[in-house]
Order: C-alpha cells, then structure tokens, then sequence
C-alpha cells in the first residue's frame, strides 16, 4: 500500500529503509503494548509483585524480537525437501535464512519465557494464559506493519465492476489483522472469567491458551488458502501444517482444562 504512495516520492535504497522502518516500528510498538497489558494483568489480576513482574516483562521484551528471528530464519530448513536436512544447513539457515514466519517466531521465546516463569515463580498456566491472551494483540501490530508495506499479500483477485475489470493482490494482511482483533475480545472475555475474584479456585487456567491456538490455527490455515506460499507436503503449506499441531495441542489443553474444572 504505502509502496505506491512513497516509490513516487522516493527510491530505493531510501525507499526501502522507510518502509522497512514502518514496519518494524510497528512490530516493536505491539510487542510494547503487549508488556504493558501483561504487567498489569499478572499484578492486577492475579496479585504478583509488581517489582518481580516489571523485571520478568522487561527481559521478555529484551529478548521475545531477536529470539523470534532467530527460530523465525531457523525455520526456513523447513521450506526445503529433508534429504537436505542437516547440522550444517540448519546452521546456515539459522544465520542466513530470508523466510520469516510468525508462528516459527514463536519457538524460541517461548522456550525463553518458560525459563523466566519458573525463575520468577510464576505459575506457567496462569502466566502462558495472560500472554496468549495478548499475542493477537501484537500481531495485529505486526499485521498492520504488512499491509503498510505490501508483503504478504495473497493472490491476485480479478472481477468486473461496471463494466470494467478491477485487478488487485488479496489484502491478506488486513484479513488477518481482523481476525486477530476478534479472536483478542474473544480471549478477553475467557480471560475475565476464568481469573475473576468469584472463581477462587481459577478453575480452567490454560483454557485461553487452548482457544488462541485453536483459534488462530484455523484463522491461519484458511488464510493460506489464498496466499503465495510453497507446498510442501501433502498438498499443504508450511504453515498449514503447523496450524494441525496448533489445532490439536488446543485440543489436548483445552480437554485438560476442562477436566480440571470438572474436579
């Protein structure tokens, strides 16, 4: 979107860092966002420290970019066929891959933010359900930065409208920032009643967990459909099949949790 407005105005390389500055100040803005919403809700929701909770938010921020990069490129071995799967190509992936994909960007802080619970003893399903509940949040950030700069975008959509044909490249972005908004409210509201003051006993902790995943596998793996993305096994794109694990370990916790809340 903005590519056309500014390429008139401005070229590359100029162009470029202009629009690779948008979108990563607005990567940046929805990861701060998003700490800020999880600091108040671990200290006024659920009662932590607020000094042990500002360092733990602190350190997430510091590191949840840079990790998401690193498993993000990480992630590009999986683009191609496993006979070429190895140390060596992982590693050079690893360091040099082009590819990035939101859900291999969550690999790695994830396994970072596990260590950070257990250091600041914060428990993993109270603390894993208040920052799912935000990731939509910081996507949408993430989202809105794509649209702006015309990456992601789907396939190109021909029709006639009176009379003449109208030719555009599907606005993936956009559909999929609205999905995040929705499935954000959504998980608000089981947020606020899972951890309400009438449900001591927190029954159904790791319930927003389960529906973020299930919720965001099938936004995801329907919004495949119609981008420009590789096939790579099963007639499916990467992320697809990624989105069946998301889908199915939504299911596993959710079963879990609903059990607990049965007890």
């Amino acid at each position: 979107m903005l590519y056309f407005l500014l390429s008139k105005q401005f070229s590359f390389p100029l162009l470029g860092t202009i629009l690779n500055s948008i979108y990563y100040t607005l990567i940046y803005a929805g990861i701060v966002v998003s700490c800020i919403f999880i600091y108040k809700r671990l200290t006024e929701n659920l009662g932590y420290s607020k000094r042990r909770i500002a360092v733990f938010v602190f350190l997430a921020f510091l590191f949840s970019f840079p990790a998401g990069v690193i498993s993000s490129r990480a992630a590009n071995m999986f683009y191609y066929p496993i006979t070429l799967w190895n140390a060596e190509f992982f590693g050079e992936q690893f360091i040099n891959g082009k590819n990035q994909t939101f859900h291999a960007s969550l690999a790695l802080p994830a396994i970072l933010i596990f260590i950070l619970m257990s250091a600041f003893k914060i428990r993993y399903w109270e603390g894993l359900d208040t920052i799912f509940l935000h990731i939509p949040m910081a996507h949408a950030f993430g989202r809105t930065g794509c649209f702006l700069v015309g990456c992601c975008y789907g396939n190109r959509i021909s029709f006639s409208f009176l009379g003449k044909e109208v030719s555009f490249e599907n606005p993936v972005p956009l559909y999929a920032v609205i999905g995040n908004i929705l499935l954000y409210l959504f998980l608000k509201r089981c947020f606020n009643r899972i951890y309400c003051k009438e449900n001591e006993r927190r029954k159904g902790t790791g319930t927003v967990t389960a529906f973020y995943l299930i919720g965001y596998g099938i936004m995801r793996f329907c919004l495949e459909m119609i981008r420009k993305e590789k096939i790579i096994a099963f007639g499916l794109t990467q992320a697809q099949l990624v989105m069946i694990v998301f889908i199915l370990a939504g299911g596993l916790i959710l079963y879990k949790a609903k059990r607990s809340r049965n007890a």
